[in-house]
């Protein structure tokens, strides 16, 4: 189960189990903050499509991670705020990984068969909110600002508490 662990990696693995299972051939992803830059997660098996990282602030995952959201965009091709793995992704759907008032990440899913609706998205925000607690007990994180806007070029980062 996606919560049922103390580690990160098989929270991550479940997490991007159950993204991939979205339909018109999903490709789950679970990206964790990294400084400045979100990364694959330990335990996503590298078969998350083409978004492997992304930078806070910056494009469609980039901005769901500073403003601790969810976004669904049917065509990541035509929309402007797009970096070139979004575009090349097709559909995408993402939602900010929180634990309490922390942004620890994202998570999410690219499509290339078809568009992603409005329930798809519903299930990437459920998936996330049971894998964002998840993955902040795992890495004992404690309340803190989480990840800080990078557009600029600023540092962001995951508050641990040390």
């Amino acid at each position: 189960t996606i919560g049922g662990s103390d580690t990160v990696e098989p929270v991550v693995h479940a997490a991007v189990t159950e993204l991939s299972r979205l339909p018109h051939d999903a490709r789950g992803f679970v990206l964790l903050a990294d400084g400045a830059m979100l990364r694959t997660a330990p335990g996503a098996d590298g078969e998350g499509g083409p978004i492997s990282e992304a930078r806070a602030g910056v494009g469609i995952v980039g901005e769901a991670a500073v403003s601790g959201g969810s976004e669904l965009v049917e065509d990541s091709a035509t929309d402007s705020r797009a970096t070139a793995p979004e575009r090349a992704g097709g559909s995408l759907v993402v939602a900010a990984l929180r634990a309490g008032d922390v942004t620890l990440g994202v998570l999410g899913a690219t499509a290339t068969g078809g568009p992603f609706r409005s329930s798809d998205l519903k299930v990437v925000t459920a998936i996330a909110a049971l894998a964002g607690p998840a993955i902040g007990r795992a890495l004992g994180v404690k309340p803190g600002p989480g990840i800080a806007d990078d557009s600029a070029g600023g540092d962001a980062t995951r508050s641990t508490g040390s």
